[in-house]
């Protein structure tokens, strides 16, 4: 899975299972794998990269690159359909630091934006781009 694009999550979080439903909901194509920060494969992976995991980051991984918070969002922007994937525009104009801040707000309160969800089981085509090994 090395040149695969990933978007890993804190599994634990239903603002998070909500977020990767929307992009199962919105991707212009069936391109994107899923990886749980908790799942044996992520911590292998963060571990060989010497990274360590924040639970409250959403990463992806696209070829040999890997994106946090702000950037990963971006990057994720441009496997979604429109209008949604117009989000990828704003990363050359709004500053990294201003788009962090507000991921970071968002982060901090993702506890409390989602309360007592219950995760929908993906269909089984979707099913198949979930790692959990």
């Amino acid at each position: 899975m090395e040149n695969t694009t990933i978007v890993f999550y804190d599994g634990d979080c239903g603002f998070c299972n909500k977020t990767i439903e929307f992009i199962l909901r919105t991707e212009s194509s069936k391109t994107l794998y899923f990886s749980s920060l908790q799942s044996k494969y992520a911590q292998d992976l963060f571990r060989k990269e010497k990274i360590t995991i924040q639970l409250d980051t959403l990463y992806f991984k696209e070829g040999k690159s890997l994106y946090s918070k702000s950037s990963a969002f971006f990057k994720i922007a441009n496997y979604l359909k429109n209008p949604y994937s117009l989000f990828k525009y704003l990363s050359p104009i709004v500053p990294r630091f201003i788009s962090d801040s507000c991921y970071d707000l968002v982060s901090r309160n993702r506890l409390k934006i989602v309360k007592n969800y219950v995760c929908s089981i993906p269909s089984p085509e979707d099913l198949k781009r979930f790692t959990t090994k």
